[in-house]
């Protein structure tokens, strides 16, 4: 209510203007008037008639202004013509419906009143997305294909009756466009079509049934592809080399066999077992894996307890021939696959070749003992990181998946890779590793313990032995995580740190120890306890240790003079981790498993130079042709720091 319209109306009442200015400058105004008592007001407006009727329009609503566009309104009120037109058409069906029919159908009336004017209720298509996803053999799940490689999300509409068939239909001629997409063509892989959950599609649901059941304004569908795996081949029953016999992959959870139906390439005909040399190269993700097709006469490989029968290439019982045992090892399933392997006693009496398989299902094309080796570096290297606690040194963990079969297993594989090839996992604590093997340590548990822990608990447990802190709070905390009972006070620190390292390392995990126990008797004979003390030191590799191993050529070009000696300045600029990953490049061991690596200089160029590592015979190829230190290391760093090396050089 604006102030002015009160002056207007007691000028129109004929109020003196005097009375008015009075009220102005008192500023009175219609607010004011409402709450003002009437002996107040009768001083400005004497006459009561007055009075009365400026209280009554002082209290009065205001008045809507006047509508400056008629059309619009009429509009407005057409609009709201048809809006109670069709509330009641909704309320006079649901009544109907109530008396005909129980609640379910009176709600059924009600949404299809409010479903008028909906086009998506009464059209007979919907929109849908459509996605691709494939088969990743490294990580074993399903990912998206992205929009560059060909993927990506496609919209387009179907019919509501539209069923898993018509979509599996669309989704190949969308990603497969006449057969081939970036992946590959058609026929070389399994499809199946998974809804907005991922999950496979039933047979009998239609696109309209999913969008009832989900309420999801629009749904999205997957095209799922899997590579096919091709089966192997009928087995050649004739062969000219000792009997083999592969090892069988069995599930750890179910202990079922596995059939595995990966190629394998007989390459027993070329190379003698014993007499192969494998070679390491790096292998990039964006790159396929190197592996050469199975020849039309592949074997067939057997899996599960039964062997060759002893009838196939029967020899003169006077001719002891041990047996070899072909183990098929997946790469990134090494450590499941070698503890299925050895579950059994009777591998231990046997020659061992260790045939490795790359994610895509293609056998790699090394063969000999530096696959062998490589396969049981890679074995440790994993068991560190899926069954051990600990930072210098490491210690096992009981599982609750893993039992008396599994550590026996786990036994049998350090004494063979001890006993054929000299490798002896340096990492685990030598307190617990001289328990398990000679069923007693006395070795100091304090600087065990140290080992065992974090180096940033390490230094601050250190530092309070040297010097007991005022605050002890944190030293409290660290002792605390590791179940200490005892107080820590300057005279007993050094015997609390002993009782954990006891704790630790020793009396947790005394079962797996009292199980690996019978097995690692068998390497008394090899291993006296003053060599077990001692065979940690000499198997640690540091950068001195190795460039004593570097054997060169006797004569050399100046050329080749430089290059070794840059060859020996990047081995000594190698932190512990690239030590053991050079080791294992050179010799398919990262420990000091051999005495000498002889170098071999090549003159590959361009695109063709790289470092080359032979494992079987511990060689190390390389190029003479680098220009700088530079250009080395930045080769040797390319191969060493690359995620998967592929054993491709027989």
């Amino acid at each position: 209510m604006a102030t002015p319209n009160l002056y207007e109306f007691l000028e129109s009442r004929g109020v003196g203007p005097d009375i008015i200015e009075r009220m102005k400058t008192e500023k009175i105004d219609a607010a004011v008037v409402v709450m003002m008592e009437d002996t107040a007001l009768a001083d400005f407006i004497p006459l009561l008639g007055d009075r009365i009727a400026v209280r009554s329009f002082c209290t009065k609503p205001p008045q809507a202004p006047t509508d400056k566009h008629p059309r619009k309104q009429a509009l407005l009120q057409k609009l709201r013509k048809k809006l109670r037109l069709r509330r009641n058409e909704g309320e006079s069906g649901s009544d109907e419906n109530e008396e005909s029919s129980s609640g379910a159908s009176s709600s059924h009336s009600c949404k299809s009143s409010l479903l008028k004017g909906n086009r998506n209720a009464t059209s007979d298509k919907r929109k849908i997305d459509i996605g691709w996803l494939d088969f990743d053999c490294t990580s074993q799940t399903y990912k998206q294909v992205r929009k560059q490689k060909g993927g990506g999300t496609r919209q387009l509409s179907v019919l509501k009756t539209t069923g898993r068939a018509e979509l599996l239909d669309l989704a190949q001629g969308l990603f497969f466009k006449d057969g081939v997409s970036s992946k590959g063509d058609q026929s070389n892989y399994e499809f199946d079509i998974c809804d907005f959950r991922q999950k496979s599609m039933c047979d009998e649901f239609t696109v309209g049934q999913l969008y009832e059941e989900s309420k999801m304004p629009i749904l999205r569908f997957y095209l799922r592809t899997k590579e096919k795996i091709e089966p192997l081949e009928s087995a050649n029953e004739n062969s000219n080399h000792n009997k083999k016999k592969a090892i069988i992959i069995e599930s750890s959870d179910s202990g079922e066999e596995q059939a595995m139906p990966l190629p394998f390439e007989n390459v027993g005909n070329e190379v003698e077992i014993g007499q192969e040399c494998s070679s390491p190269t790096s292998q990039f993700d964006n790159e396929a894996p190197r592996s050469p097709s199975p020849p039309p006469d592949t074997p067939t490989i057997t899996f599960g307890p039964t062997h060759t029968p002893d009838t196939q290439n029967q020899l003169d019982d006077t001719i002891p021939l041990p047996q070899t045992e072909v183990l098929l090892i997946r790469r990134g399933a090494v450590v499941r696959d070698m503890i299925n392997s050895f579950s059994n006693p009777g591998i231990m009496d046997a020659n061992i070749s260790v045939h490795m398989i790359l994610p895509s299902g293609q056998m790699e094309a090394g063969l000999g003992s530096g696959v062998y080796k490589d396969a049981v570096t890679q074995f440790w290297q994993e068991f560190y990181e899926e069954m051990t606690t600990g930072d210098t040194y490491k210690v096992p963990v009981i599982r609750h998946d893993f039992g008396e079969r599994e550590w026996e297993a786990v036994a049998r594989i350090l004494v063979k890779g001890w006993v054929d090839l000299r490798y002896f996992p340096i990492s685990l604590s030598p307190v617990f590793m001289e328990t398990a093997l000679f069923g007693s340590s006395h070795a100091d548990t304090k600087s065990a313990f140290l080992q065992y822990i974090p180096e940033s608990e390490r230094n601050i447990l250190e530092a309070a032995l040297q010097e007991f802190p005022s605050d002890n709070e944190e030293l409290v905390e660290i002792l605390g995580e590791y179940d200490c009972k005892k107080l820590p006070s300057e005279t007993n620190l050094s015997h609390i740190i002993s009782e954990m390292g006891h704790k630790e390392i020793i009396q947790k995990p005394r079962f797996i120890a009292d199980c690996m126990q019978p097995v690692l008797k068998s390497l008394h004979g090899s291993l006296t306890k003053s060599e077990f003390l001692n065979l940690y030191e000499e198997m640690q590799p540091s950068p001195k240790k190795v460039i004593a191993m570097l054997q060169f050529p006797p004569e050399c070009t100046a050329n080749e003079q430089t290059v070794g000696t840059y060859l020996k300045r990047y081995v000594r600029s190698l932190n512990e981790h690239m030590l053991k990953r050079f080791l294992r490049f050179c010799t398919g061991s990262d420990v000091l498993s051999v005495n000498v690596i002889n170098v071999i200089f090549t003159q590959l160029t361009g695109f063709e130079r790289r470092p080359i590592g032979h494992t079987c015979g511990n060689v190390l190829e390389v190029p003479s042709t680098y220009e700088s230190f530079v250009d080395l290391r930045h080769e040797f760093n390319e191969i060493l720091q690359s995620g998967v090396w592929v054993m491709d050089v027989i």
